[in-house]
């Protein structure tokens, strides 16, 4: 077995504990939690339209290690997955919502995407913990082929703690004038998504790294097997592998063979559809890649045409039904050159652009001219790959990069993200005094994403234990406790909850009392709680078994909690 295949091999292998369904989703918030928080504090240097995209994607994917690398050595790739895009900031909603791509990578049941059953079973998570995606997800239109994602109970679980995706925290740079201005301006390009679609393909080339270096087959297999989104990480775990081979192999070195290992299983996916998207998604990244290791856009053209990769595909090639050999290789070249000219863009940083302002350049053409005027695959009436750069472009013309030191920027968000508060971690152990813990807060739907549900504020302060304090989806890590939300009218209870009683017929019944010249009305389950307490956190019983908690207290009394 390869050294790429053993350690794939590994990421599937049972955990010698055989964590429950439960461990593991809060495994899996405790990592979602990690990767916002770092977002949130490195943004004011990633959310600078002035750092070059290239610059910026490798910066994102730095952000990642901490977090995800202990999820994928334990359990696999889909769940390192599903941390990175859980937290992904992406104003556009991708890959949350149908409107970018025409589907739905996380949590699809939110569109209509899938139907999920209301009792998903936490308990069926045992292979899902072990890197294995058991539910497909369909796409709606745009992309036909197979993808899978996290399973509908996973999901419940994971929105019950974290709220529906995307769970973002505030950053220093949401509501500053400067970067809102930069915001407006290259949203014009239709990439408003500072938090890149590339950085988890990034990231996990680095962290297979060396395993890929001989033969990159193994990994591919992995990220088609789990086909979780259109294929960027794909874009962006060649181009940072083929960089590497850059770094690492001799002089003379050629990439082509690797190219063609890597890109098979997309010709093998591509045979059994009805289009050629796998294919595209890997032609796209090679294109990317071969810019990376040759670091020259003439040279990365030639590698995308070379007849070599022609000679390699053509029994792919053949045994395609509905595209001629001649049809697909011109196709192949098309995108691989896309990819080219894409990278290309993409590293161009503020001295760049200053000497593309400074020799004349104004528009997005201008920047193609000056790059790769008159080269294959640059349409200088091609506004795809250059809106960005040329969106950029008008920012340093219009002053707004003059003050803008990357160095110093990148290190003062560097020391942001370490002084940052840790990720939020549940209390070990806490209980609120009558045996519920903070899982069971969550899964009883008192609490959720921080906060304290409305309508169940009864079950929370100090009389049970302060979870706001001691959980993380009551509040915990959270600074100050937030203001309740406000309740919904008609919204029924979570199962599971004790309703408490309408406080107005209380407050009638205790006025009327006082009108009469009668004795009150009995006392509440919230005056009586200290007496109480003590005898039902004892240990007394239910009829029929099971111990008594403090929301047996007014069923049993006949009191209202108040």
């Amino acid at each position: 077995m390869t050294t790429a295949l053993a350690k794939l091999a590994a990421l599937h292998a049972p955990s010698p504990s055989q964590e429950s369904g439960l461990a593991f989703a809060r495994e899996l918030e405790g990592c979602i939690r990690a990767v916002a928080a770092a977002t949130a504090a490195s943004a004011p240097y990633w959310a600078d339209h002035c750092v070059a995209p290239s610059n910026k994607v490798a910066f994102q994917a730095q952000r990642l290690t901490a977090s995800l690398s202990p999820v994928l050595r334990r359990h696999g790739y889909g769940a390192a997955h599903w941390c990175a895009f859980y937290a992904a900031n992406m104003p556009h909603g991708w890959p949350y919502s149908p409107r970018f791509f025409g589907y739905t990578f996380v949590c699809p049941e939110l569109y209509g995407h899938r139907t999920c059953r209301a009792d998903a079973p936490l308990a069926a998570l045992g292979d899902e913990a072990r890197g294995v995606a058991l539910e497909r997800v369909g796409p709606a239109r745009a992309y036909r082929v197979e993808m899978y994602g996290m399973s509908c109970a996973l999901c419940a679980e994971l929105r019950r703690r974290l709220g529906a995706p995307p769970y973002v925290l505030p950053t220093a740079v949401d509501h500053d004038a400067r970067y809102r201005r930069m915001g407006l301006a290259n949203a014009s390009a239709g990439w408003v998504n500072l938090w890149d679609v590339h950085t988890f393909g990034l990231w996990l080339a680095t962290e297979l790294w060396p395993s890929q270096r001989s033969d990159p087959s193994a990994a591919l297999e992995e990220i088609h097997r789990y086909r979780i989104s259109n294929g960027e990480e794909i874009h962006a775990f060649l181009w940072g592998s083929m960089a590497l081979l850059a770094e690492h192999e001799p002089p003379g070195f050629d990439p082509l063979p690797w190219v063609v290992r890597a890109c098979d299983r997309s010709f093998a996916l591509d045979a059994r559809g009805p289009n050629a998207e796998s294919m595209w998604e890997c032609a796209h990244g090679a294109g990317h890649g071969f810019y990376m290791f040759y670091k020259n856009g003439t040279r990365a053209v030639a590698a995308c045409q070379d007849a070599r990769l022609r000679d390699a595909w053509r029994l792919e090639i053949a045994n395609r039904t509905y595209h001629r050999e001649g049809e697909l290789w011109s196709f192949w070249k098309r995108v691989c050159f896309d990819g080219v000219w894409h990278t290309a863009f993409n590293k161009l940083d503020v001295p760049a652009l200053r000497r593309l302002d400074a020799a004349g350049a104004r528009t997005e053409a201008d920047v193609k001219q000056q790059l790769c005027g008159g080269q294959p695959g640059c349409a200088l009436s091609d506004k795809r790959l250059s809106g960005e750069a040329g969106t950029r472009l008008r920012l340093v013309a219009d002053g707004e990069c003059d003050a803008f030191d990357e160095p110093a920027l990148k290190v003062a968000a560097e020391r942001d993200e370490k002084t940052h508060l840790p990720a939020c971690a549940d209390e070990p152990r806490w209980t609120n005094g009558f045996g519920l813990g903070c899982d069971d807060y969550v899964s009883k739907g008192y609490c959720m994403a921080g906060r304290v549900l409305p309508g169940h504020e009864w079950v929370a302060g100090e009389r049970f234990g302060n979870p706001e304090g001691a959980c993380c989806a009551c509040g915990r890590g959270q600074g100050p406790r937030p203001s309740p939300l406000p309740p919904r009218v008609g919204s029924p209870p979570p199962p599971g909850a004790p309703p408490p009683p309408p406080k107005v017929a209380r407050n009638r019944t205790v006025a009327a009392a006082r009108t009469a010249g009668a004795a009150p009305a009995r006392k509440t389950v919230a005056e009586l709680f200290d007496k109480y307490r003590g005898k039902y956190a004892g240990g007394a019983k239910r009829e029929g078994g099971g111990a008594v908690s403090v929301f047996d207290i007014g069923a049993r009394h006949g009191l209202p909690w108040g």
